[in-house]
């Protein structure tokens, strides 16, 4: 079944809803068992292992091509010079998650300031809380 798994339900990153994008290729590059190339865990193997480095090299090529098909070509232009999936993920963390005095400071008026929209469900009004507060949590680290 991990075979199986594609991005065609994932909608194209266009250089919005970066954290929501990543949230869904972090499960579908988990759902094939590709995650931790990808996030840098399973790190590359030496030379001289040559049958585990051609796996590695062929499973984070994988995890690329999974990465790069759920994005827009104008975001793809930006990671043309990567040269692993990590190397992806990285870049694309690099330019859309800024962590600077002044975001950290946006956040917490963000969530200072916050009121439920008379549109959105309980469940989606706590869940907004949630990732305001996990933002916040993210600036400590």
């Amino acid at each position: 079944m991990a075979d199986k798994v594609d991005v065609s339900g994932v909608t194209k990153f266009d250089g919005k809803n970066y954290h929501q994008w990543k949230f869904q290729m972090k499960c579908a590059l988990k759902a094939k068992g590709l995650y931790g190339i990808a996030d840098g865990t399973v790190t590359q193997p030496q030379a001289t292992q040559q049958q585990e480095l051609e796996s590695w090299n062929k499973r984070d090529a994988q995890a690329m091509f999974l990465l790069t098909a759920a994005m827009e070509l104008s975001q793809i232009t930006l990671v043309e010079n990567c040269v692993s999936s990590r190397d992806v993920i990285e870049k694309l963390d690099s330019i859309y998650v800024q962590k600077s005095e002044v975001n950290k400071m946006l956040i917490h008026e963000q969530f200072h300031q916050y009121k439920m929209n008379t549109n959105d469900s309980i469940a989606h009004h706590v869940s907004k809380i949630e990732n305001l507060a996990r933002e916040i949590k993210r600036w400590k680290s």
